[in-house]
């Protein structure tokens, strides 16, 4: 088994051991769910904004282990592979999963775009054609990802109206932990399940010191057996095959918590 949480961020305010550990407790407690407690591979892909960084920071860390590094990572190690988008993290148990380099877009339609899978920059504000041509330009994978208002009025119709038109090999529409229990079933991923468009699944956790906790307990479970030589072009070549059996793993958000965590990032945005 694979578990892929495909919509991680990792923001300044997060203290990267407790990122490290949140994350290999949350693939394990799902991993022993599915009966694959020794049995599974692991990724991390991140959707970075055009603000932040964070791979080539942990790209750093692999390169100059000094005692900044050690104080920072604690009990982790952060080693390259022959990937150049993707990086191993491990602990002193030689337990770990793979981060992987992705980028978020802002479309000229306001909406959000992931660039899964690679180093590549990408500007904000083009139209969301350019952008996915852009994307697949690169051998990225392209995910529109749900997000609290954001599909909904103007950019929900356009949405719409895309997703009707689009062939389904282009892009996948992208499911999140954050979104709460209540919400039911997005129009969108009801399109994309006529379309055959595919819909995997990530945590999206927002800049606030408690979503620390959440990379990993969300995600998209692939049944196949991973090639950890060459890990995220095979993770690509899964995520393309329209053979590949996926599931999403993990829980929608529940109810108080979805509201806590608005109101806590907004509170956050006026200060």
């Amino acid at each position: 088994m694979i578990f892929v949480d495909t919509h991680v961020h990792i923001y300044d305010c997060y203290n990267i051991r407790e990122f490290m550990n949140y994350s290999l407790s949350n693939f394990k407690h799902n991993a022993e769910k599915m009966e694959g407690k020794n049995s599974f591979s692991a990724f991390l892909l991140l959707a970075e904004s055009r603000q932040y960084n964070w791979f080539s920071r942990l790209q750093a860390y692999a390169q100059h282990d000094d005692s900044q590094v050690r104080s920072e990572l604690g009990d982790w190690e952060i080693n390259l592979t022959d990937n150049k988008e993707t990086l191993r993290s491990v602990n002193k148990n030689g337990e770990g999963f793979f981060i992987v380099a992705g980028r978020q877009i802002v479309t000229r339609e306001h909406l959000e775009v992931l660039a899964l899978l690679t180093t590549e920059q990408f500007k904000d504000g083009e139209p969301m054609e350019s952008v996915l041509e852009n994307i697949l330009s690169k051998d990225a994978i392209p995910v529109i990802p749900w997000g609290a208002g954001k599909w909904i009025g103007k950019r929900g119709t356009f949405l719409k109206h895309f997703l009707t038109h689009a062939a389904p090999s282009i892009l996948c529409l992208g499911d999140t932990g954050s979104r709460p229990s209540f919400w039911g079933t997005p129009y969108p991923f009801k399109i994309a399940a006529k379309n055959g468009i595919r819909v995997i699944a990530g945590t999206d956790p927002l800049p606030i010191v408690s979503d620390v906790c959440r990379p990993g307990s969300y995600g998209s479970i692939i049944f196949a057996k991973l090639n950890e030589k060459t890990p995220s072009v095979h993770l690509k070549q899964l995520l393309r095959d329209s053979k590949t059996k996926i599931a999403n793993y993990g829980e929608l958000e529940n109810p108080v918590r979805f509201l806590r965590r608005q109101l806590t990032l907004r509170l956050k945005s006026v200060r």
